[in-house]
């Protein structure tokens, strides 16, 4: 039996068979891309929504079907994309301006956007002051054409159908009266859920400006979807599994969230301290109550701008590493501490995250893993991951798998945000890459040259996996002109540090200058044939 027959035969049973259905059970070729790295002629300071419509147009030509985003939520004053103020409202600064409803009846405001693009001419996101003079824009905009959405059906349904704005707007707008201090620390008044529905009336003029703004991110993603299906193109999404304590979700619904306990990960090969995100844990049990409602509507928002999604932390669902105040990563321990419950566990989150949407869901099942986590995915029919470096027998000699080897029912990549590119890798680690190398029968030596590129991404869109999706620069990375000089420059975050680079990576080329590349074109396609 071919792998074709068998993922056909095999997903035609699995509980995703439906969400299969809406994908198709063939091999699906993509690229990654944080949007906040993309740039355009039309974009101001930071990748913006409409600037995947070229991608989207440009990607069928190369093979390719599928565009894996990083997560799109409003994230307040930080860059991090996994540190959400809420699990729902998109991120703002990504709104197209150039599109605006209304816009060409405001010469000024048009000129304000002409003057905003200059804040794309840095190398790197300058994400603090993007924002600011984004939302003051915004804010101008919006007194100047609100009166004008007052009959609007659509901005009205969009009101009525999402009860969760209320609630989110207040709370940005409860933040920015409080110079961006923490909920944790306002006026007793201001964190009793028994006051939010007469701060919401209080406020009602005011917290129009951020339901607005969603309204408008909402409407531009959702076109971008519609777009994309029109040329056979799937939106992936990411949806993290946790968001800031500090957020609008914890602030109004804490009986679904633990604050007691920080989640991280234990020490492994990679931290040997483990990590601390500082972020909260759920409370599973008050979830169950609800039925999940709140994943649920989570799950429901997503699906109208994105086709199939990454499950951020996998793992998480089944036992999560937590730590107590006051003490370091390496003094946490897992939760539930009895590791009899973890496959029960997330055996039934995971159902009921397939129950919740259409979407396809994508396990990220990396790091260390129990090995009952593979099994229950395969059973329910949802693809693992498969990061080619990082796919090694460790019980054995450590050497690496050979990528013909891969389960189906996967995702092969050669490298993830969170990873140097193949070029620094390369460079980084002599050893492993000397025996990586050796998979493909190349001769190791530095720094990575075409061929040897090549060989390996070739190999990755030829795995038996059903998804094969690489980072947009490992590509660009043929053309000298198409990347940074030094490759350290095209890496997007570095875990478990803080620094001012992480998450501000923006691609060299603007995103029109690559789809009209030819040879970039002509590369891909023999790559994907």
């Amino acid at each position: 039996m071919n792998i074709q027959t068998f993922l056909e035969n095999y997903l035609s049973q699995a509980p995703t068979k439906v969400h299969w259905s809406q994908i198709g059970i063939r091999p699906h070729h993509g690229v990654a891309v944080p949007i906040f790295s993309l740039l355009s002629n039309n974009s101001s300071g930071i990748g913006e929504f409409y600037d995947l419509l070229p991608l989207i147009k440009w990607l069928p030509e190369v093979g390719m079907d599928v565009i894996q985003l990083l997560p799109l939520n409003d994230t307040g004053d930080d860059p991090s994309p996994y540190n959400a103020i809420s699990a729902k409202a998109l991120n703002p600064i990504h709104i197209s301006l150039y599109a605006l409803p209304y816009l060409n009846e405001h010469k000024d405001l048009i000129k304000k956007v002409e003057l905003l693009k200059s804040l794309s001419n840095s190398q790197r996101i300058q994400y603090p002051k993007v924002k600011s003079q984004k939302i003051d824009f915004l804010k101008d905009y919006f007194n100047r054409v609100i009166d004008q959405f007052e009959d609007d059906e659509k901005f009205n349904n969009f009101q009525v159908q999402n009860p969760w704005l209320g609630t989110y707007s207040l709370y940005k707008l409860l933040r920015e009266k409080s110079d961006h201090k923490t909920w944790m620390s306002w006026p007793d008044e201001l964190k009793n859920p028994a006051s939010f529905t007469q701060l919401m009336q209080k406020y009602k003029t005011e917290i129009q400006f951020y339901i607005f703004l969603q309204f408008l991110c909402f409407e531009q993603m959702i076109y971008v979807k519609e777009y994309a299906s029109k040329f056979s193109v799937f939106l992936k999404g990411d949806i993290p599994i946790l968001l800031s304590s500090d957020s609008a979700d914890v602030w109004s619904n804490r009986e679904f969230f633990d604050c007691s306990l920080r989640a991280g990960a234990p020490p492994d090969a990679y931290s040997a301290k483990g990590q601390d995100w500082g972020l909260p844990t759920y409370n599973w049990d008050n979830l169950e109550k609800v039925n999940y409602s709140w994943w649920k509507e989570r799950l429901h928002l997503a699906s109208h701008i994105y086709h199939l999604y990454r499950i951020d932390h996998v793992v998480g669902f089944f036992r999560i590493w937590v730590i107590p105040p006051n003490k370091k990563a390496i003094d946490g321990f897992f939760k539930p501490k009895n590791y009899y419950e973890w496959p029960h566990l997330g055996k039934k989150l995971l159902k009921m995250l397939i129950k919740s949407s259409t979407m396809l869901p994508v396990a990220e099942d990396l790091g260390t893993i129990p090995k009952y986590v593979p099994q229950i995915l395969k059973e329910l029919g949802i693809p693992g991951t498969k990061i080619m470096r990082w796919e090694r027998k460790w019980e054995e000699d450590s050497s690496f798998i050979n990528v013909k080897d891969y389960q189906p029912i996967s995702l092969t990549s050669v490298a993830t945000h969170d990873s140097e590119t193949m070029a620094e890798w390369w460079e980084k680690y002599p050893n492993d890459a000397e025996l990586y190398a050796k998979q493909f029968k190349i001769n190791y030596k530095t720094p990575l040259d075409d061929k040897s590129r090549f060989k390996i991404l070739y190999e990755a869109h030829h795995s038996p996996s059903v998804f094969r999706i690489n980072p947009l620069q490992e590509y660009l990375a043929f053309f000298q002109e198409l990347i940074w000089k030094d490759p350290k420059d095209e890496r997007i975050n570095i875990p478990g540090t803080t620094s001012s680079l992480n998450w501000t990576y923006r691609f060299r080329p603007k995103i029109d200058e690559i789809v009209a590349h030819k040879k970039l074109t002509s590369m891909i396609k023999k790559l994907t044939k």
